[in-house]
């Protein structure tokens, strides 16, 4: 086996790159010398080419942060491995429900691609879009992969979360960072300035931090322009309340509506009685001028997903909605260079101090922020990939690759050893660069938003003993509901009136009462039958 890896990449990389011999099969690291390292990933990706022509592939499984250059070293070895070639699509992922759906509307799609929004896969099977992807063909094309989503996976969260109308159409990662929920992350800096000396752990000690953010100067410029908060600290006020809603989901139409089961049966959480007190703290929030005003148009400004620019630039003193890693230091979790937030943040803003922490306890001991529950990023094939089996077995082979072939793993996770990453005492220790520049080098392109479990456990003890530390706390997980006919015929009308009254309560532009209003509207109007249709669904996923 390595002489075929050997034999194969040597056609595939220039003479500038020394090649080396791996001393066994898949999964067993060659010895190399300095120079050698940064090839040696490469050479364990590649195979013997078939003597078949290459499938060619329209590919939009990746978080779509930069647009991956197809001549990159770590492409050109998936291909030859693989015995394929890519079409890489790029989506804005910023406005990817739209961006995307004009493409659909108009025929085109690609073969593969990533599902933004769960809420949508039922419109896109009924559109002729997404293609059936048995349980069983999952499970034969990519035996590897399905052992370890039935090692990890808890109550079915994992296989039922592509399924609609009792058949399956796609499939998910396991993702163990999401085992841990979303942080909420401090500037320590300010609360040191305003006199606070600990992170808030209640909800009255938050509100004493919020207030003085926006009144004592806490970034010292002599001007009143901070605020305490943002939208994505929203959600930790209403975890606070004994529920979870998202200040994303209020204000943007790329995160649906959350629900929660209330006495065997879907609920959606907008329309609980714990969320009208979580509004009525956020109404007061807004009136007496804590919440930034343009908390309606989010905290991100472009580039990557989770940066806060609000956070960065000195207008509010808390961001969350964040897994624990993102702002995670030198040397801890993410290697020298720090998390993809931490490095952003402190390239525009060098002296800011800031730290991770679990949410706040409200009134009644509750607390939490969303915890994916091991749930990973979700993925389906076209009904255009489907047409060609060979496409099938293309790409469930190369997520079987993950679970099998170490090297392999670790090249488009991470890339090419000693240059991308290296491991130092048996911690992964990543070269600094930006998610643009991981995906235009083809890293993280080809691992389905998460890669291998097991992998991260075994070269990256460090990150979660720091996920251990800073992120172990309560977390609501929501349920895994079936697609169905009914969310997708009522969701587009039920989220408009969702966010209009919500941001229109927050505002003042309606008082907090006017949320009874709002519940009938919402019920009239599909929520009720969508909710009675989720139950019928969620109970049939359970055998009930």
């Amino acid at each position: 086996m390595a002489n075929k890896l050997s034999r194969s990449i040597a056609t595939l990389l220039t003479v500038t790159l020394l090649a080396v011999s791996l001393a066994g099969c898949a999964g067993t690291t060659a010895t190399t010398t300095p120079a050698a390292a940064s090839t040696t990933a490469a050479q364990g990706a590649a195979t013997e080419a078939a003597s078949s022509e290459p499938i060619t592939i329209d590919w939009l499984a990746y978080q779509t942060s930069g647009q991956p250059n197809p001549d990159s070293a770590i492409v050109k070895a998936v291909e030859e491995k693989f015995n394929v070639k890519f079409n890489f699509w790029f989506i804005d992922n910023q406005s990817w429900d739209d961006a995307l759906n004009v493409k659909l509307a108009a025929g085109e799609m690609p073969d593969v691609m990533r599902v933004n929004n769960l809420g949508n896969l039922g419109k896109y099977v009924d559109m002729g879009i997404v293609g059936e992807l048995p349980e069983s063909t999952i499970r034969e094309l990519a035996p590897n992969y399905a052992k370890t989503v039935d090692a990890y996976d808890q109550n079915n969260m994992i296989w039922n979360a592509t399924k609609y109308n009792g058949k399956n159409y796609g499939f998910s990662m396991v993702a163990i960072d999401g085992t841990y929920p979303t942080v909420l992350m401090w500037r320590t800096d300010w609360l040191k300035n305003v006199g606070i000396e600990k992170i808030p752990s209640t909800l009255e000690e938050f509100e004493t931090a919020m207030y003085k953010f926006r009144n004592e100067d806490p970034d010292k410029n002599g001007k009143k322009d901070t605020y305490g908060m943002s939208t994505t600290t929203i959600q930790a006020v209403f975890g606070a309340h004994g529920i979870l809603e998202s200040g994303k989901a209020i204000t943007s139409e790329a995160e649906q509506m959350a629900t929660s089961i209330k006495d065997g049966k879907v609920v959606f959480n907008a329309t609980q009685p714990e969320a009208k007190l979580a509004l009525a703290k956020l109404a007061q929030y807004y009136k007496d001028g804590i919440i930034d005003p343009e908390f309606v148009t989010g905290e991100n400004t472009g580039g990557y997903w989770a940066l806060s620019h609000s956070f960065m630039n000195n207008r509010v003193g808390v961001t969350g909605q964040v897994a624990f890693y993102h702002y995670s230091p030198p040397n801890t979790a993410e290697g020298e260079a720090g998390g993809p937030c931490y490095k952003e943040s402190i390239s525009v803003n060098p002296d800011m101090k800031f730290e991770p922490a679990v949410a706040f306890a409200g009134p009644n001991g509750q607390s939490g922020t969303e915890s994916g529950g091991g749930l990973g990023e979700k993925f389906v094939i076209t009904t255009k990939g489907m047409e060609d089996p060979n496409k099938v077995k293309a790409i469930m082979s190369m997520v079987d690759a993950l679970f099998t072939d170490e090297e392999y793993s670790k090249l488009v996770s991470w890339g090419i050893e000693g240059e991308n990453y290296s491991i130092v005492d048996n911690n992964l220790q990543r070269a600094s660069a930006t998610a643009a520049e991981l995906r235009e080098k083809g890293i993280t392109v080809f691992f389905f938003g998460s890669g291998s479990a097991d992998l991260y456990k075994k070269y990256m003890p460090s990150r979660y003993e720091y996920a251990e530390t800073y992120a172990k706390g309560p977390g609501y997980v929501r349920p895994i509901v079936p697609a169905t006919e009914t969310y997708s015929k009522n969701a587009e009308t039920l989220k408009k009136i969702y966010q209009k009254a919500f941001i229109e309560i927050i505002t003042g532009d309606q008082p907090v009462d006017y949320f009874d209003t709002f519940v009938k509207t919402f019920n009239d109007n599909g929520g009720t039958e969508t909710e009675a249709a989720m139950t019928e669904a969620y109970n049939k996923m359970l055998g009930k």
